[in-house]
Order: C-alpha cells, then sequence, then structure tokens
C-alpha cells in the first residue's frame, strides 16, 4: 500500500506508478489534505484539477486551523499529538510546511507501507532516523518506482 502525493513535474513516473495500482499490484492513498494544499483559495486550482480524479484511495489527515477540509479531515488526538513530536524531533525540530507532518502521520496511522515524496530537506534527507523512529520507508517517485519494478 502506497501514500503518494501528486508531482506535475514527474509526471511521466508517477503515471507509470499509476499503472501498478491499474493491474492491481498496489494500492495508492492520498490524504484528504492534498485538497486543501492544492486547491487553497483558488476554484480554479491547475494542480486541483488534476488530482480531484487521481485513482486513489482518500485517507483522512489530522485537521487544522485555517488549513483543513473540516468535512473530510479527523480530530488529533494523543498519539498524533505523539506522532507529530516524534516525527519532529527526527528532522531536527525544523519543517518547511507543517501540514507536510501531517501527510506524514496519515500515512503511518493508516498503515500504507510506502510514503512517496520530493520533499528532500524534510523527509528524504531525515528518511533513515525516521525509518528506525516511525517504521516508515520514504521513497522518491523515482525509487518507488524502481522498487516497483524490483
Amino acid at each position: 500500500m502506497i501514500q503518494i502525493v501528486y508531482f506535475e513535474r514527474q509526471s511521466e513516473t508517477i503515471q507509470k506508478i499509476l499503472d501498478f495500482q491499474s493491474s492491481g499490484k498496489v494500492e495508492i492513498a492520498i490524504t484528504t489534505r492534498v485538497k486543501a494544499d492544492t486547491y487553497g483559495k483558488r476554484e480554479d486550482s491547475p494542480i486541483w484539477e488534476k488530482i480531484k480524479n487521481f485513482p486513489a484511495v482518500s485517507i483522512p489527515c489530522l485537521g487544522r486551523y485555517d488549513v483543513s477540509c473540516y468535512d473530510e479531515d479527523v480530530f488529533a488526538g494523543e498519539e498524533d499529538e505523539r506522532l507529530n513530536n516524534l516525527i519532529l524531533s527526527c528532522v531536527g525540530g525544523n519543517i518547511k510546511n507543517i501540514r507536510d507532518v501531517d501527510h506524514l502521520i496519515a500515512h503511518i496511522k493508516n498503515q500504507r507501507d510506502i510514503f512517496v515524496t520530493n520533499d528532500r530537506d524534510d523527509f528524504i534527507k531525515h528518511r533513515e532516523n525516521l525509518k528506525k523512529a516511525c517504521g516508515v520507508r520514504i521513497f522518491t517517485p523515482q525509487e518507488c518506482l524502481e522498487y516497483l519494478n524490483a
């Protein structure tokens, strides 16, 4: 089970990963936060127009004030706070966008096998720490495709 975020710059690689889902070899998920991250305040968001028909399971993200889709995201509990703090400690306490932590928490809580991202500063750079602490495997889209082809 793979959690993936849409990458416009690598659409060919993402399409090849989606082909694995079409053949029934993998299940792909995106978080409900993707809508808030891409749609935002623009009803004509070109990224959201491509994502809204993305053939993937939707998994709930943590609710954050002024960020969440309140009919889709969920309230945070003690386990979410623990994971939030654990992830922040693994990345040195600094993260460019706190929303990205929510995507990773949703991945962990929904027991996805692979988290696919291009976030080199926050997640790829610290993936060994995150794997040890949270048991999460983090791949770039290209690494994911190579793994699926192996």
